[in-house]
């Protein structure tokens, strides 16, 4: 006796069909990049170094659309910064994360910046300039130490403790 047994068709993944390349012409205000002069296409999420006008980039065709999935070759200008661009927000976790510039690092926000953890530390070699409309300070205790002159100036300067004030030195001026 002879059974035949048959099995059904695994499911496959989907095929990207071809992996193109070109180089970006144009980008438009709705977020469209023009690739060989006739290639319109959009860049995938995952893209986060954004394109310029006059890179090579790697692309895929998705349901009749385009989709750049990397940055290939980049013209060298000195004036172009390379921009990484996300639509979502970005969070990078690891265990440790380092951010150097060797000339300079800046932070920016329209709104907010935070910073939060166990222990802190800002070392600076030149000069530290804080500015703000208002600075409050919470501290259990603070203290502060300058080899030079420490220089307090204000329209109005109150002082208060609840128990003593204590203002040592080998000459007090006062008025």
């Amino acid at each position: 006796m002879n059974t035949c047994i048959r099995f059904a068709p695994s499911p496959q993944p989907s095929r990207l069909e071809s992996l193109y390349y070109g180089r970006i012409n144009s980008h438009d205000s709705d977020g469209h990049w023009l690739i060989d002069g006739q290639f319109p296409a959009h860049t995938a999420p995952s893209l986060l170094v954004a394109p310029c006008i006059g890179d090579v980039v790697a692309y895929v065709e998705v349901e009749q659309r385009y989709v750049i999935l990397h940055v290939l070759e980049r013209q060298q200008q000195a004036d172009d910064a390379l921009t990484i661009a996300a639509q979502q927000p970005l969070r990078i976790e690891a265990p440790n994360i380092e951010l150097m510039g060797w000339n300079q690092l800046s932070f920016t926000s329209l709104q907010r910046i935070s910073m939060a953890g166990q222990h802190a530390s800002i070392s600076v070699s030149g000069s530290w300039v804080q500015q703000a409309e208002h600075c409050i300070q919470h501290a259990g205790h603070l203290t502060q130490t300058t080899s030079g002159i420490a220089r307090c100036s204000a329209q109005q300067y109150i002082m208060t403790a609840e128990d003593d004030v204590c203002i040592d030195g080998k000459r007090i001026n006062m008025g």
